[in-house]
């Protein structure tokens, strides 16, 4: 399994970054909750990841940061995904 450092490195298609919330939630599963929002058009999830305690689904974040929100913008998900790896790796220490 890759480190949280090396997940960071480059450009992630959907895939892998699937593949990077899937990872933080499992490493992080007391404080970190991958969910799935709904289906885009074409079928994929559209993700959010909660950090905390475990909540309901439905429950609203008392902070969002949202990205993505156009496909060919990638910076604003990257920049979110090593949030994510950030705050994982804060936790384990």
């Amino acid at each position: 399994q890759e480190s949280a450092e090396s997940q960071v490195l480059g450009y992630h298609d959907y895939s892998q970054m699937t593949n990077v919330l899937k990872n933080i939630s499992a490493s992080c599963q007391d404080i970190a909750t991958l969910i799935s929002l709904g289906k885009t058009k074409l079928g994929s999830d559209i993700w959010m990841m909660h950090f905390g305690p475990p909540v309901a689904e439905h429950v609203l974040p008392t902070i969002l940061f949202v990205g993505n929100i156009h496909g060919e913008e990638m910076t604003s998900r990257e920049m979110l995904m090593q949030l994510v790896i950030y705050l994982c790796e804060q936790y384990k220490q």
